[in-house]
């Protein structure tokens, strides 16, 4: 790469594509390491995925990427649940030949929460940091607590880095989808978008956006969604103490992992959209009209990826409970929930939704309470035919997965 590092006081709309070659981009950018990413990032995502999940690879709609052309840059553009959906998807393209000699890797876009470095040049025992980056991960900055100035600076490294990776015809996997977001629905950021087609239009290149939706029947976060939310709002405040960073990386990373002791996540399913062509010539030149191109494009994007999510049992079964809670107080009764189920699965049948996993309205019922009620993990309480909620925010979440189909 070239050798300018400072950021400051560039005019992105006049930037060429002789200009990108004089910029350093090294300290965001990956340092892809072929070997690594198919041995032992593929062995280690295999690993994770088949001991934490009873099934990971239900995956519809491989057919459409066929439908790319080879020779195009291609944003794969997904929701966003949990760290999960970073193993499946880049093992799910790399096992369907997203890579050479026809194509490149896919390239990663990543928050930098998770480029941990704690490793000492006597231990360096752990360095995700440069594991990520030997994936193909490059660092998205979302900080909520810096400057303008900051933030400016920041935002056109990036914007010129992912301009030089379409003009290089790579593909990204990005999550405009707000964060692992603890309400459960998805909400989409346009910023993600605009640095899409802003980074087009630089590069003068046409190229596919391709909506991707990952649903899980248990989320591992879900018993810390209270602590995540407290400290999303602290981080726009302030920088979190080193307490508070400590117990948020051991309530999320390990906490997920450990989860391959226990193979309890139930499955997780994964669908691919039709790709959306976006022309370089149909991106405005003017800031302005460009901001409300992509606005329109993320809006588009994310009713897209919303019909891909799959309806789960825990989904289903959250969804009959908050509509029986709203005819009664206290206790819910199985046999009036499986009903309710029922109802809600023949309601969203019509509304477009998947429901090919959650035939069996008795199994959902079994399922969800499976995933919902066990030992350090009481979001509900069942004893016989009687259920009570004992974590309001949980039942919501799983409820908000599917809240969009009406």
């Amino acid at each position: 790469m070239g050798g300018r590092t400072n950021f400051a006081n560039i005019d992105i709309e006049n930037i060429s594509l002789e200009d990108l070659t004089k910029f350093d981009f090294s300290e965001i950018s990956f340092d892809f390491n072929e070997e690594f990413y198919g041995n032992g990032m593929k062995r280690f995502a295999t690993f994770f995925l088949t001991k934490a999940y009873d099934k990971w690879n239900n995956v519809t709609g491989y057919e459409h990427l066929e439908q790319i052309p080879k020779d195009v840059p291609v944003a794969f553009i997904s929701t966003h649940r949990e760290h999960s959906d970073y193993f499946i998807f880049a093992l799910m393209l790399y096992l369907k030949g997203w890579g050479p000699p026809e194509r490149k890797f896919v390239k990663i876009a990543a928050g930098e929460n998770l480029y941990l470095k704690l490793p000492h040049r006597l231990f360096p025992f752990l360095n995700i940091d440069k594991w990520i980056r030997q994936a193909g991960g490059f660092q998205v900055y979302r900080k909520a607590n810096q400057s303008e100035e900051e933030k400016k600076y920041l935002n056109t490294r990036l914007t010129l880095f992912v301009s030089k990776l379409i003009a290089d015809n790579e593909s990204i996997l990005s999550y405009p989808d707000s964060g692992r977001a603890v309400s459960g629905r998805s909400k989409f950021n346009p910023a993600a978008i605009d640095l899409w087609v802003t980074g087009q239009r630089i590069a003068k290149k046409d190229s596919y956006i391709a909506p991707l939706a990952v649903s899980y029947e248990k989320d591992p976060s879900d018993r810390y969604f209270t602590y995540f939310k407290k400290i999303k709002e602290t981080k726009k405040k302030r920088e979190l103490t080193l307490r508070e960073k400590i117990n948020y990386y051991l309530y999320d990373l390990p906490g997920l992992f450990s989860h391959v002791l226990t193979k309890d996540l139930g499955n997780a399913y994964t669908n691919i959209g039709e790709p959306i062509l976006i022309h370089a010539s149909d991106i405005p030149d003017a800031v302005l009209q460009r901001a409300k191109y992509s606005v329109r494009l993320n809006k588009q994007i994310q009713k897209k990826c919303e019909e891909l999510i799959e309806v789960t049992s825990t989904a289903l079964f959250c969804r009959a409970v908050k509509k029986l809670q709203n005819n009664t107080e206290g206790k819910l009764y199985l046999p009036d929930l499986v009903s309710k189920i029922t109802e809600e699965r023949e309601q969203l049948k019509q509304s477009g939704a998947r429901i090919g996993h959650v035939q069996d309205s008795e199994d959902v019922a079994k399922r969800a309470i499976g995933f919902l009620c066990t030992p350090f993990r009481r979001m509900i309480h069942n004893s016989g035919q009687c259920v009570q909620i004992v974590r309001q925010d949980v039942i919501n979440y799983y409820a908000n997965n599917i809240a969009h189909f009406k």
